[in-house]
């Protein structure tokens, strides 16, 4: 804090305090001798009296000064202020504008004006107010980086011309880049003004922003920079919005019905909602959702079952049929391409071994595959011996999409030849280790081509003692669905045996580990011209009655996580993981692109009526990365190739999940980010001005000098009252002597 007056000039009254002290000197009377001789205790009294006179006379006089100098300063306005300048509107200055423009900002009042127009008129009143001599450098929080200073009339337009942005990014970026631009002015004065509803999802609260340190401090001056944060939150938000769609089920298969799951999330009193399937742009299905206060709700909504389609391509929506404050999370998009069942086969020596693995892909095949009320088939389970296996990869009209290998003793040099084969033509390949299987067939030279690991000796744990899984790869898709669920359960599931690997060089990815730090779970990644996807389990997929038996050597089919990773594993190795397309605002999508079909390119075509980009597709190329995509709805690609091929594809844009929480960062918070007292927080425009004001004009004195003014004035009066009551030779009364005058 540094003080300064508002009138420097009139300082120079303090002078004027030298005024009471020339007229008490030229006025100052003597008391007059009268001679009483031999009267010494008069002598006595008057010493006295004349001791009490001069403690009166210098009060009096040091009152009196006060007066003086305290309306000289009442006139001068001394001040405490933060910033090198004074005055409101005078001073060129350097200000930064960062307006949030995430989509939280949508939420709209009764006078039906949204926090984002706020945030723009309360700007465009900040650039209007300044002198046309500042720099303006207006900051939008989708793309927070250091901006061109501007005027403040073309500042106005930019102002005018900002939108609501679906990718968004936290504001520390933008209030870092506002710093910047600044601290890169010349103007005296330079202040950051930030329009946010300060939502908890509108800053990142791991990470402090403040003023940039220079390179060498010691011989740079040190510039103030003022922070005004300006909350625009609603005082009682009341909002139902929808988030984290996704599908019960691992594919979309023609001819079934699939299961749709989301989350109702609702900020306010308790409420009922009416939500509404649509399916290729017809209405599908209804129903009422009762909501609790500020509570969420997971529901499911089924589609009615699939036809193929123009090449498999679906798009949909789940809406909320009656409006609210924030229309953008009112709906949420989905893609899918429906396509036939994922062809699995499972080879064992045993039946036993299969009939875990059977259940959980393909629940229906026990009813000899008919179809059972509820239950989706996204899987066709196929269940072979390894003698099976050779003549059955030759039907080429009949080719399967994924392979488990499950605890098989002996797979012949030319099966493996053959399973190269399919794994570089698209089929997925999953091999588990077990009791019966023989170190030389999985550690030949043809296995290793394909296999991330060769197996060594097998592990025991002590009886009673059993290890667990641990550490799963959650950014994995055979784990990103329920991630935390799944890591909380697997580590539940018991091992009693496995078998060490070594690992047998680059390209090899560890997904699932045992509690001792080994691997459970191995995936070999090829490059771009190997289509197929080969996974290594070191613990069977199955499970017996007795953990004593030696073929027992794990419980995980018992664990309500079998199923689901039995399930997302099949799916990632036949490639159909990925068909169920929907990415969040400002994510990156990787479409899936066969290399076989020869496309040349693709038109990558949003909602609305942008023009569409054209993408070349690489001869290898299997996924074409979409990048960021901004804006919410269903996203069409047109691929084509040569010879006339063709076909049409597409995914959806949603909001991100955390727009819809509307509830305002704590104080505490704010300190965190941007440290106690380095920033100025208002509410309203009223508040606003009084911040701007108190850092720029600073704490006025001007009331509580007046306040002591007023003090002082009343004491000098009662001490002259006094004082010339009791001396009337001071007020110019009879010259004859007083009882309070003596002789010398």
């Amino acid at each position: 804090m540094n003080l300064s007056v508002v009138h420097l000039g009139l300082l120079a009254g303090l002078a004027f305090v030298a005024v009471p002290v020339i007229i008490h000197m030229v006025m100052r009377q003597k008391p007059k001798h009268i001679f009483f001789p031999a009267l010494r205790l008069l002598k006595q009294k008057q010493r006295q009296s004349t001791r009490r006179l001069r403690i009166r006379q210098w009060a009096l006089l040091a009152s009196r000064m006060a007066v003086v100098a305290l309306m000289a300063l009442c006139m001068a306005r001394p001040a405490c202020n933060t910033t090198a300048q004074l005055g409101e509107s005078n001073v060129p200055t350097a200000i930064a504008l960062v307006i949030d423009t995430s989509l939280s900002m949508q939420w709209t009042d009764a006078r039906n004006r949204d926090r984002l127009t706020e945030a723009k008129d309360l700007a465009r009143k900040v650039v209007r107010e300044t002198p046309i001599t500042s720099q303006i450098f207006l900051i939008d929080s989708a793309e927070p980086i250091e901006t061109p200073a501007m005027s403040p009339s073309t500042a106005e337009g930019r102002i005018k011309a900002l939108e609501l942005r679906p990718a968004n990014r936290p504001l520390n970026d933008a209030i870092d880049a506002a710093y910047k631009s600044v601290l890169s002015s010349d103007r005296p004065r330079r202040e950051i003004y930030v329009m946010t509803d300060l939502a908890e999802r509108s800053l990142d609260l791991q990470r402090p922003v403040s003023k940039p340190t220079p390179a060498e401090p010691e011989k740079t001056k040190d510039v103030p920079v003022q922070l005004y944060l300006l909350r625009l939150n609603p005082p009682e938000p009341v909002n139902a919005g929808l988030k984290n769609l996704e599908f019960d089920a691992s594919a979309a298969v023609v001819g079934e019905p699939l299961d749709i799951k989301l989350v109702v999330s609702n900020t306010g009193p308790a409420t009922t909602r009416i939500l509404e399937l649509w399916l290729d742009g017809r209405k599908r299905d209804q129903r009422a959702v009762e909501l609790s206060a500020d509570s969420d709700a997971e529901i499911i909504m089924r589609t009615p079952p699939l036809e193929p389609g123009r090449d498999g391509l679906h798009q949909g929506e789940i809406r909320i049929r009656d409006e609210d404050p924030m229309p953008f999370d009112n709906t949420a998009y989905f893609s899918l391409v429906v396509r036939p069942p994922v062809k699995v086969l499972i080879v064992t020596d045993v039946e036993q071994d299969a009939l875990f693995l059977a259940e959980a892909l393909d629940p229906a095949r026990g009813a000899g595959g008919a179809a059972l009320p509820g239950v989706s088939r996204p899987f066709r389970v196929e269940i072979l011996r390894v003698g099976q296996l050779a003549e059955r990869l030759r039907k080429a009209d009949d080719r399967p999409n994924a392979i488990i290998v499950n605890n098989v003793a002996q797979i012949p040099e030319p099966l493996w030849t053959q399973l190269n084969l399919a794994v570089r033509s698209g089929v997925g390949l999953c091999v588990a280790l077990g009791d019966r299987s023989r170190d030389d067939s999985y550690n030949g030279a043809t296995a290793m081509t394909l296999l991330p690991a060769t197996a060594d000796n097998r592990f025991e744990a002590p009886a009673g003692q059993p290890l667990h899984f641990s550490a799963p790869d959650v950014n994995h898709p055979i784990f990103a669905q329920y991630a935390e669920e799944l890591r909380t359960e697997l580590t539940t599931v018991p091992v009693f045996r496995y078998r060490q690997t070594t690992r047998s060089g680059q390209g090899t990815r560890e997904l699932l580990q045992i509690s001792d730090g080994r691997s459970a779970l191995l995936e070999r990644v090829f490059d771009a011209n190997v289509a197929g996807r080969i996974l290594y389990w070191t613990t069977p997929l199955a499970r017996r009655p007795s953990s004593s038996d030696a073929a027992a050597w794990n419980d995980f089919p018992r664990s309500w996580s079998f199923v689901q990773v039995v399930n997302r594993m099949c799916a990632y190795l036949a490639d159909t993981d990925s068909q169920t397309a929907m990415v969040e605002a400002g994510q990156d999508y990787l479409l899936p692109v066969e290399p076989d079909k020869g496309f040349k390119s693709a038109l990558v075509k949003g909602p609305g009526d942008r023009p569409g980009e054209k993408r070349d597709i690489a001869p290898s190329e299997n996924r074409l990365p979409i990048l960021k995509p901004d804006l919410l709805g269903h996203w069409g690609v047109a691929l084509t190739g040569a010879a006339g091929t063709a076909r049409s594809t597409g995914f959806s844009v949603n909001p991100p999940a955390t727009e819809s929480q509307l509830r305002p960062i704590v104080k505490e918070s704010l300190d965190t980010v941007f440290g106690k007292d380095k920033y100025s927080l208002a509410q309203d425009t009223e508040s606003l001005e009084k911040a701007v004001g108190l850092a720029r004009v600073g704490v006025e004195f001007f009331p509580w000098l007046m306040l002591l003014l007023l003090v002082v004035l009343s004491f000098e009066n009662y001490l002259a009252n006094r004082f010339y009551k009791d001396d009337p030779n001071l007020t110019g009364g009879s010259p004859q002597p007083s009882r309070r005058e003596v002789a010398a």
